[in-house]
C-alpha cells in the first residue's frame, strides 16, 4: 500500500536544531550553539512545521516554549537522534569525526581539487559539494554546509574569513567576428555569478547584446564559447585554448569577482585548517596585494 510520507525525509540538521532550541529556550541562543544565523534557525523551524502540519513553538516571557504538537515532535526527535548516533557510532564514530560538509562554487572547484588531491590531509571526512554560488549561500544560510567558497557572496551569510578579487575578461573563439552593427551574441548561465556583470556591462555602454546561448553547465558553456557561438565572460585564470581575451575595443572593462571563504564557528578548528589552507591557494598570485585576511 502506498504510503502518503514515504519520499517524504526530515534532515537530521532540522531535527537536532529543534533540539537545540528546546534545550536552550531561544532561538538565538540555539543559533549561537550551532553557528547559525537567526533566519537559518528561523528558516529550519518553518520547513519543521510544514512537514508537520502545525506551530512546534510558541512566543514565551524570555525566549519560546514548545507547543503541544511542539513536545510530540520533541520526543520523536530525540529518538531519531539517538537511531543517528547509534548506527554512527557502529563504525567507532564519534561527534569529533563527523564529515566537514564543503561547498565549492562551480568557478573553483576543479582547481581546488587538483590542489586538494595532491597531497595528504588529516581534516578526516571531508564531504564535497560543488554547486552555483546562490545555491552554495542559501545552504550555509540553512546550516547545510560548514565551510563554503562562494563567488559574489550575499551580506546575509555573514563576514569571510580570507576574500579576494578575481579578474573577470571577456573571452572568445580565436576566429569569431562580430557583425557590424548587431548585437553582441552572448553564452550564458541563468545562474553564474559573471553574467549579470557582463550584462549590465554592456548596458551602461549602450551596446545591443542577444543571448544566443544559454546553459547550467560550465563546461558546456567554455565549449559554446569556443566553437565561435558568441562571447562569455571568464575569471582571467580560467583562460585557456581554444578561447583567447577578447581585446576589441567596443567591449567595456567588466569589474572584478569577488570570491570569499566562509567557515561555521562550531567547527574544531584544526580539522579545517588544511580545508582552509587549500581554498586559500584559489587566490590569484598576482593579486596578492588585494587580498584580504
Amino acid at each position: 500500500m502506498h504510503r502518503r510520507y514515504q519520499h517524504i525525509n526530515i534532515p537530521t540538521e532540522i531535527v537536532r536544531t529543534l533540539v537545540v532550541i528546546a534545550e536552550m529556550g531561544s532561538f538565538s541562543r540555539a543559533g549561537e550553539k550551532l553557528g547559525l544565523s537567526q533566519p537559518a534557525i528561523s528558516a529550519q523551524m518553518k520547513r519543521l512545521q510544514v512537514m508537520v502540519g502545525g506551530t512546534i513553538f510558541e512566543r514565551a516571557t524570555d525566549g519560546v516554549s514548545l507547543t503541544p504538537k511542539g513536545k510530540l515532535v520533541l520526543a520523536s526527535a530525540r529518538k531519531l537522534l539517538d537511531a543517528n548516533d547509534q548506527i554512527l557510532s557502529i563504525g567507532g564514530a564519534v561527534n569529533d569525526s563527523q564529515p566537514i560538509r564543503l561547498g565549492l562554487s562551480s568557478l573553483f572547484a576543479e582547481q581546488f581539487l587538483s590542489a586538494w588531491t595532491a597531497v595528504k590531509h588529516d581534516a578526516g571526512q571531508v564531504y564535497m559539494y560543488s554547486d552555483h554560488s546562490r545555491e552554495l549561500a542559501k545552504a550555509w544560510t540553512e546550516g547545510y554546509l560548514d565551510v563554503t567558497c562562494v563567488a559574489n557572496p550575499p551580506a546575509e551569510i555573514g563576514a569571510p574569513v580570507f576574500e579576494w578579487n578575481e579578474d573577470i575578461v571577456w573571452v572568445r573563439n580565436r576566429d569569431f567576428v562580430l557583425r557590424y552593427a548587431s548585437p553582441v551574441p552572448l553564452v550564458c548561465g541563468p545562474e553564474s555569478s559573471p553574467d549579470q556583470p557582463m550584462i549590465a556591462a554592456l548596458e551602461k555602454a549602450g551596446l545591443a547584446y542577444r543571448v544566443a546561448f544559454a546553459g547550467a553547465d560550465y563546461h558546456v558553456r567554455l565549449a559554446a564559447a569556443a566553437g565561435g557561438i558568441g562571447l562569455m565572460a571568464l575569471p582571467a585564470r580560467h583562460v585557456a585554448k581554444p578561447l583567447v581575451v577578447a581585446r576589441e575595443y567596443y567591449l567595456p572593462a567588466l569589474p572584478p569577482l569577488r570570491a570569499g571563504i566562509f567557515v561555521r564557528p562550531v567547527v574544531e578548528p584544526t580539522r579545517v585548517a588544511p580545508i582552509i589552507a587549500t581554498l586559500k591557494m584559489l587566490s590569484p598570485p598576482s593579486r596578492e596585494d588585494e587580498l584580504i585576511a
